[in-house]
């Protein structure tokens, strides 16, 4: 039986976070969440909504651009390896080897499946310890924070020094200020951090900033 997949949304936008920032991209935002961050932006993924579809059915209904992001709510919720198959046998016929999949997570479970996708960007959460699962911190390519009051400095920097012991490729280390806009207080300590540790970096937030998803 085909692996069915709760789906809130898609559309076609630019990557407003991370290294990627800027860079056209196809998203499939999945349904369902058990992380509960209090200052989530689609918390309407969390619970029951979006549609059930086929990995099948699902890509033939998208306008893939060269990059595809899976996000959620938490997508490794899912067994995501049909999913990405098709997407890969769609996008690189259109795209060639240009065409790649990204994955965004809390990194609250390991990945349910065989495959690794291309990217992988893990957001660490309070409500996780600021930690994931030994798969995910094997593959990631970057890691986003997002700076808000609870976060320090040396929570940063310990489980980055952790992640890059274990990494198999050495990954990029983001700040994100909380809030759309963020507020002052959030800038100044996402900016003090940077001044502290230079090989990190800054992201926006540019969905917000130019008023796209």
């Amino acid at each position: 039986m085909p692996t069915k997949y709760g789906v809130n949304e898609t559309f076609n936008t630019v990557q407003g976070e991370g290294i990627l920032v800027g860079l056209p991209a196809t998203f499939i935002r999945l349904q369902g969440c058990t992380v509960g961050c209090p200052w989530c932006d689609t918390k309407y993924t969390w619970k029951a909504g979006g549609i059930v579809i086929d990995a099948r059915d699902l890509v033939a209904s998208l306008d893939l651009l060269p990059h595809v992001v899976i996000t959620g709510g938490e997508p490794t919720l899912y067994d995501l390896d049909e999913l990405i198959v098709m997407l890969r046998y769609v996008g690189q016929a259109k795209w060639g080897h240009d065409f790649r999949v990204q994955i965004e997570t809390s990194g609250q479970n390991d990945f349910r499946g065989e495959i690794s996708p291309d990217y992988v960007t893990w957001s660490p959460k309070k409500n996780l310890d600021y930690d994931a699962k030994s798969g995910i911190k094997q593959v990631v390519t970057e890691v986003k924070w997002v700076v808000d009051d609870e976060l320090t400095i040396d929570d940063v920097k310990n489980r980055m020094r952790e992640v890059n012991r274990i990494a198999r490729r050495h990954p990029a280390c983001v700040l994100m200020p909380e809030g759309c806009p963020p507020s002052q207080e959030h800038v100044d300590k996402t900016w003090e951090w940077l001044m502290d540790t230079p090989t990190w970096r800054f992201s926006d937030r540019l969905q917000w900033r130019i008023g796209v998803k």
